[in-house]
């Protein structure tokens, strides 16, 4: 657990994005995050789980791209995990949907 904010708010991460940026990616993993979990839970639009893996797995994989452009190498297996993992969560959606 992170418990030196004056550290992390210098990291040249959060300078790479204007803050609306930031807030406004964060907002869409929320979203897309209980777009994947709530169809399941009501029954209710069972595409929009697949749409929701696509649409987080698309913003894992801009995330490695920021870190390999301002940060290196050593740090994407943070995104690619979750993209692989999303992209599987995605395919078998669509396999089951057809």
């Amino acid at each position: 657990m992170v418990n030196h904010y004056e550290k992390l708010a210098k990291v040249w991460a959060l300078n790479v994005l204007p803050t609306p940026a930031w807030v406004a990616l964060g907002v869409l993993q929320i979203l897309f995050a209980l777009g994947m979990v709530l169809p399941g839970v009501v029954r209710v639009l069972p595409k929009l789980t697949t749409i929701s893996a696509i649409c987080l797995g698309v913003i894992s994989l801009l995330g490695i791209g920021l870190y390999v452009a301002y940060g290196g190498f050593p740090g994407i297996l943070w995104g690619v995990v979750p993209a692989i993992l999303l992209g599987f969560v995605a395919y078998k959606r669509v396999a089951n949907e057809s």
